[in-house]
């Protein structure tokens, strides 16, 4: 029968002491080479600030080079036979609003030459 050992991953702690962040690691290994691997020093705000910064613009990405920001922008083409004769009901509904409406005036108009 035989055992297995387990490896228990050291957990990371952050402290915020006045301008400072330390990293401390609970290591419950034996191997102290291992643990070092993971503990840091002291790193001032300015550091941390510092590099926030630099990943921030190296990460940053201009919205209008997006493909999507383009596809949304941009009209799409519809070469349906269907669509086209949606859009000339549409252009044909609108001429007969507006000649009703000239019509009407129109009328109005000759009504009121014939008078004078």
């Amino acid at each position: 029968m035989s055992t297995t050992s387990s490896v228990i991953v050291p957990i990371s702690t952050m402290l915020m002491q006045g301008n400072t962040i330390s990293m401390k690691e609970d290591c419950v290994c034996s191997d102290t080479e291992y643990c070092a691997e993971f503990r840091q020093d002291i790193v001032s705000q300015a550091e941390v600030t510092s590099k926030l910064n630099h990943l921030r613009s190296t990460l940053s990405v201009n919205k209008s080079s997006l493909t999507s920001f383009v596809r949304q922008k941009t009209c799409a083409v519809d070469e349906r036979t269907s669509a086209r004769n949606i859009g000339y009901v549409g252009v044909l509904v609108i001429l007969m609003c507006s000649m009703l409406i000239i019509s009407c005036d129109l009328i109005t108009l000759f009504q009121l030459v014939r008078k004078v």
